[in-house]
């Protein structure tokens, strides 16, 4: 999804749900308490729809390496939101490298690449 898109996504959420879920400043990007809780609410029934899905069959096995490039400040929630993922698929490895710099991602280097911007 492009930028342009998750912030529509986030807006339309906000909106449905009369919460924000980001305290936004030009430097950073953080959750709001009501997010933390939300976060932490759904977190477990996810995890369990993946899991309930892979024993349909629907093969789920993830493995291999995800390379992806953070800003550094964005580094405690992408582990926070990535560390279930990495629970539950243990051969897959992720590469993360926290810098400023903008990422070439036509260079076939990153996976994925998060960065926050001025709306």
């Amino acid at each position: 999804m492009t930028s342009a898109a998750v912030d529509r996504f986030v807006a339309r959420f906000e909106a449905a749900h009369g919460a924000r879920l980001f305290r936004r400043s030009t430097r950073t990007l953080s959750l709001t308490p009501d997010s933390e809780r939300f976060l932490a609410e759904i977190r477990g029934p996810a995890l369990a729809l993946v899991a309930a899905a892979s024993r349909l069959g629907a093969p789920l096995g993830v493995a291999g390496t995800v390379r992806v490039t953070a800003a550094p400040s964005l580094a405690p929630t992408l582990l926070r939101a990535l560390a279930p993922l990495l629970d539950l698929h243990p051969t897959l490895r992720l590469e993360l490298a926290l810098d400023d710099h903008q990422a070439d991602l036509g260079g076939g280097r990153w996976d994925l690449a998060v960065r926050i911007a001025p709306g």
